[in-house]
């Protein structure tokens, strides 16, 4: 018979318990978090993504992306690289982040 205390098992948080924890470190481990509504449907947008960047498919041509950076500037850089239109939910620093590279693109000329 064995001794001490007894334990119930419990239901995991998640099926995917690799992606919980991943999830749970990198939001742990950045300053500026942002979800991204992408207008990509969420199986193309995968392969472009880090693997501790949580993808949710909303319906077959939208997602939301889960993403983070230690500044707006490299959080803004992450949802850059996404290869298709995208709303922001904030955080304002990351809107100023946006605006501010867009008007750097914007004003870029050809160098001779």
């Amino acid at each position: 018979m064995p001794t001490g205390p007894r334990f119930t098992p419990r239901e995991p948080p998640e099926r995917d318990l690799t992606a919980y924890v991943t999830k749970g470190v990198d939001a742990a481990l950045t300053r500026y978090r942002a979800r991204v509504r992408v207008h990509k449907p969420a199986t193309e947008l995968v392969q472009w993504l880090t693997p501790a960047t949580v993808v949710e498919a909303v319906d077959d041509q939208t997602c939301l992306v889960h993403v983070g950076a230690e500044n707006p500037h490299m959080l803004a850089a992450h949802i850059l690289v996404i290869d298709a239109d995208f709303e922001v939910d904030g955080p304002p620093e990351l809107l100023d982040a946006l605006r501010t590279i867009g008007n750097r693109c914007h004003a870029t000329r050809q160098w001779r």
